[in-house]
């Protein structure tokens, strides 16, 4: 399959952790393309959306203890674009579930992108993956000009509203992401900016909400284990992806800036989602959603808080043929 070249938009508008991203996805599917036979090329370019190769099955644990994944997580293929679309204001996504609204609101957002409609830009290159646990829409693509615009969409019409959203482009297996802990009033473009690793380049910082923990993205996947900020040393620590958590509708699968639930009742318990109770005089009889533990979902004392790390499948190895033990005469 042959795409026309388009032109692709500037890459000025984009902070350098989005640049570095395509710029890192384009070398490997270049590297990919000069070992790949003619034959086999076009064959990848039907499957490019889900990851068809046997040996990235997830692996399976039957000791491991059952923990938290999203129940609709797609397998995209890591040698394409990947972006996520978070919407900024409540909205239940799942009410518009197989009713292909996301395609007809995405396909008119890339169409006001482009300021007019150009022909050589087939718009049917991506594809779209809504995961209703996180309320979150996920999209796939192996075209760089189409996740320019894709990235460059707020807002997202659909039949009863306008829903303002952010998008943002996933990092790749290559690169690594620390944990720093400095003060909620400095700035993550500052942080970017007067960062100093000793061989890492930091090319991205994201805080944690209002809080002092800053997820810092590295160009490679050794992460360092201090950086100099502004000349100030600070320890780094690995970053684990945490069981995302609701402390407005008390559910476990989405964070609370997607929650999906806008008639949440105020004041409403982190762990049982009982609302208009009082904090600090109520007994919740379920304690944690996750381990049942006594305490709040999530809390820094839980033992399944942060997700499992994904591991690579183990490669298995040929047995070298060993000699023969010689016969005692």
């Amino acid at each position: 399959m042959q795409f026309l070249q388009n032109s692709t938009p500037s890459t000025s508008t984009f902070t350098p952790y989005t640049n570095w991203v395509i710029q890192d996805i384009n070398k490997r599917r270049s590297a990919i393309t000069e070992e790949t036979a003619p034959n086999e090329s076009s064959a990848q370019d039907q499957d490019w959306t889900t990851v068809t190769n046997r040996h990235n099955k997830r692996p399976t644990n039957t000791n491991q203890e059952e923990t938290w994944h999203p129940r609709y997580a797609p397998r995209l293929n890591p040698d394409g674009f990947i972006a996520v679309i978070k919407p900024k204001v409540t909205c239940h996504l799942a009410k518009y579930k197989g009713q292909c609204v996301f395609a007809e609101a995405i396909h008119k957002a890339l169409l006001q992108a482009t300021e007019a409609t150009d022909p050589h830009i087939d718009f049917t290159q991506y594809g779209l993956y809504p995961i209703w646990d996180q309320n979150i829409i996920v999209i796939n693509t192996p075209r760089e000009d189409l996740i320019h615009r894709i990235l460059k969409i707020t807002t997202l019409v659909f039949p009863d509203k306008s829903v303002p959203v952010h998008s943002y482009l996933k990092p790749t297996d290559k690169m690594g992401r620390g944990v720093i802990r400095i003060a909620n009033h400095i700035s993550t473009d500052y942080i970017v900016e007067r960062t100093v690793p000793p061989a890492n380049k930091v090319i991205g910082a994201r805080r944690l909400g209002t809080t002092n923990v800053v997820v810092l993205t590295f160009e490679h996947a050794n992460i360092p284990r201090n950086v100099l900020i502004f000349g100030e040393n600070n320890p780094v620590q690995k970053y684990r992806k945490a069981v995302p958590t609701c402390f407005r509708c008390g559910t476990i699968g989405h964070r609370n800036d997607v929650c999906p639930n806008p008639s949440a009742p105020p004041n409403s318990c982190p762990s049982c989602g009982k609302g208009d109770v009082n904090l600090a005089d109520h007994e919740c009889p379920s304690g944690c959603l996750m381990c049942n533990g006594p305490h709040t979902t999530g809390a820094r004392e839980c033992p399944k808080r942060f997700r499992p790390a994904t591991k690579a499948p183990a490669t298995t190895m040929k047995a070298t043929p060993q000699p023969h033990p010689r016969k005692r005469t």
